[in-house]
């Protein structure tokens, strides 16, 4: 549910809060519509809306911990998806086994029809296929890329995105940015999508993995992860807010 208005610009990664992102900015932000895709990329949005360069653009960032565990969580609620978690899984749905080929992409044999995510994002058609190669040669978990995808440049790994809000301090962090203050308990952060009831993940995220599969995270996905700022896994961000450019002169 990315969203843009005459100042800003919200990119909505998958699984990191932007479901309840996409639903405040309205209410708040006059003038606010959603753009051409729910899961729209920076540059998909730079190539077919100019009007969105030069705005404030910001997302939202998950520990990849606690991201491939809502990301699995996601897919096994629907049958599509759960075959494209197999592809990863080399025939199993087990978190485990997904969670080895979405960190392990270059051992994979095949890559799913939906290479990036469980979604269908990309446009226009046959990007998929056109990135397929590129993600499982990138040698860097799901994580990575998505977050390169979506708020960047995934081919030259790096991001462009102003700043990014940590999703475990959605409150503070979109009060900062908005630069307001508004009353958490009237608008709380929370599961909105009632279609997908199995979608959140219940309890401590720590009890399905084990110390290999923490490594393996850290293998994939931690040079990303340790230029943002996290140090420990499932551990959030310690700013609400991460400036990564200076704010554009509007």
């Amino acid at each position: 549910m990315s969203r843009m208005n005459g100042r800003l610009v919200y990119l909505h990664m998958p699984k990191t809060g932007g479901t309840w992102v996409g639903h405040l900015l309205p209410r708040f932000e006059e003038g606010t519509s959603k753009t051409n895709i729910c899961h729209e990329s920076l540059q998909h949005l730079h190539e077919t809306t100019p009007s969105s360069r030069g705005k404030f653009t910001f997302g939202t960032v998950r520990n990849p911990w606690d991201w491939y565990l809502s990301w699995w969580q996601h897919g096994m609620n629907d049958r599509i998806d759960r075959e494209h978690l197999e592809v990863y899984g080399r025939g199993s749905t087990d978190f485990r086994d997904v969670l080895w080929g979405t960190t392990h992409a270059p051992e994979l044999e095949q890559m799913p029809k939906r290479m990036g995510a469980l979604w269908p994002m990309y446009r226009p058609k046959g990007e998929e296929d056109r990135m397929k190669p590129i993600f499982q040669e990138s040698g860097v978990g799901l994580w990575s890329w998505m977050t390169w995808y979506m708020y960047g440049d995934p081919v030259q790994q790096s991001l462009q995105v102003h700043a990014l809000v940590e999703t475990a301090r959605l409150h503070e962090g979109i009060c900062e940015i908005l630069g307001r203050r508004f009353d958490e308990g009237s608008w709380p952060p929370r599961n909105t999508r009632q279609d997908r009831p199995n979608t959140a993940v219940q309890g401590d995220p720590r009890a399905l993995y084990d110390a290999e599969m923490i490594q393996w995270v850290w293998e994939a996905d931690g040079a990303l992860a340790r230029s943002l700022g996290y140090t420990e896994p499932f551990q959030p961000l310690p700013e609400a807010v991460l400036r990564l450019r200076p704010p554009p002169t509007l």
